[in-house]
């Protein structure tokens, strides 16, 4: 335990490049927020100072380029003496615009919100072989044995989904509820990754999931049978303990003629807006579907 601490608390931990994050520096000791000193803060972009407590700024993204982690740090000083110092990395996301025609089906707020994001909608739903999707209907599946390439948000409502067994796709692929399970994730029994290669190349970083992903972490997971899993058909996934009973987050399956991406994360409208890295994660499903799952 320490007497002296900065606290840094993002608004958000993901942006896109140009845009700009508030962030509140704290001072803080064994009494609460301390009243004395100054906070120094700095990124490679800019730096500046506030008076202890602290107060709320806005952290410049780099204001073009490539994806990036943005280190932002802080310090307390006093008389030119540091009490305490902290540091943070906000991700930065240069999310690449998509090229052709998506036909959505389902709910419409999903729709506007995919649209909003920059995604031009088919005029029909024959005009476009890339379907996006919240709800698995016969009518889409029927789409998929039959050419198309559909993603399929599980979680994009506000309502949790129903667990459910994808029977068309094996025996042992359900879609479970992480609540009450090996995966539930409440202490420091899992670990999440994502694949960021190929269509998720625009995500920076390990492939270890940090906190820009926290707020679209699923309540629901994948699970697959042992031959698909080898084939790495599971390009975002969590796993108990050291990489035991994994499930999947994001999988891509063929079917058919066609072939579908399944993803479990929270990708609602609401989130979809607000969230950099959950528009980032759409990108990547888009490009996973559309380029054969490579």
């Amino acid at each position: 335990n320490h007497e002296h601490a900065v606290l840094i608390e993002p608004e958000t931990w993901s942006a896109e490049v140009g845009e700009a994050v508030p962030v509140r520096f704290l001072a803080v000791d064994g009494t609460g927020p301390a009243r004395r000193g100054r906070l120094r803060w700095r990124t490679e972009q800019a730096s500046g100072e506030v008076s202890a407590p602290g107060d709320t700024v806005l952290i410049p993204m780099p204001p073009a380029g490539e994806s990036c982690l943005v280190s932002v740090q802080a310090e307390w000083v006093e008389d030119d003496r540091v009490l305490a110092a902290n540091r943070i990395e906000l991700t930065c996301l240069a999310i690449p615009p998509w090229d052709g025609a998506v036909h959505f089906a389902g709910d419409p707020a999903l729709a506007l919100a995919l649209r909003d994001a920059g995604y031009e909608a088919a005029t029909g739903a024959s005009d476009a072989r890339l379907l996006i999707t919240d709800n698995l209907s016969d009518a889409t599946l029927g789409r998929v044995r039959n050419g198309a390439q559909a993603v399929w948000f599980v979680d994009a409502r506000a309502e949790p989904a129903a667990p459910m067994q994808l029977a068309f796709l094996g025996d042992q692929t359900r879609i479970l509820a992480r609540e009450g399970t090996w995966w539930q994730g409440d202490w420091a029994s899992s670990c999440s990754w994502l694949r960021k290669t190929g269509p998720f190349a625009h995500l920076p970083g390990d492939p270890m999931l940090e906190m820009a992903f926290a707020d679209i972490m699923p309540r629901h997971v994948l699970t697959l049978e042992t031959h698909r899993l080898l084939k790495q058909n599971i390009w975002a996934g969590l796993a108990v303990g050291w990489l035991q009973k994994v499930v999947g987050l994001i999988a891509y399956m063929d079917y058919g003629r066609g072939s579908l991406v399944i993803c479990t994360m929270r990708l609602t409208p609401d989130r979809i807006r607000a969230n950099a890295a959950a528009r980032a994660v759409v990108r990547g499903l888009v490009a996973l579907a559309a380029t054969g799952g490579r």
